[in-house]
């Protein structure tokens, strides 16, 4: 894909900033990280938490493309509430990939360290899942390395 095609404009998306297609990552964001010297393999060693509302096997597609993706049921975490989810992740050094809203909440009130990939595309079925994270899996982990506190997936 032409670099340039994957940056879009729209007003309601990062003030209307140019930002990553599908994702809410500024473009600016991602020259200061190149700038300052980040890897243009930026995925080796992000670790990701999967959340229960998404399936196991999108740690197993996430691990298979570099990440350290583990899936909370494989971690014991099954039955967990959200803030033990959130405390666990933030103390192992894990983003967390999920599709629920209480995770943004908690970066916006606890911050960093834990990470937040918010995956908003509502109840799709796993083909377009898989298609929407392949299509933004660069810039992730980009996003993820920089520290960008809550990624958003739409």
């Amino acid at each position: 894909m032409n670099p340039i095609g994957r940056i879009t404009i729209e007003p309601g998306k990062c003030g209307g900033r140019p930002c990553i297609r599908g994702l809410r990552i500024r473009v600016k964001d991602v020259l200061g990280l190149l700038a300052a010297g980040a890897s243009h393999d930026p995925a080796r060693g992000v670790k990701l938490l999967v959340d229960n509302r998404l399936p196991e096997a999108r740690a197993v597609f996430l691990g298979e493309r570099g990440f350290a993706a583990r899936h909370v049921r494989r971690l014991g975490l099954g039955a967990a509430t959200d803030m033990d989810i959130w405390r666990f992740a933030s103390a192992q050094g894990y983003g967390i990939v999920t599709m629920d809203e209480d995770f943004q909440h908690f970066a916006a009130r606890y911050g960093t360290p834990a990470q937040v990939v918010w995956v908003r595309l509502g109840n799709v079925r796993e083909p377009a899942l898989l298609d929407a994270f392949s299509a933004v899996l660069p810039d992730l982990a980009g996003g993820l390395q920089s520290g960008i506190p809550v990624i958003e997936i739409v």
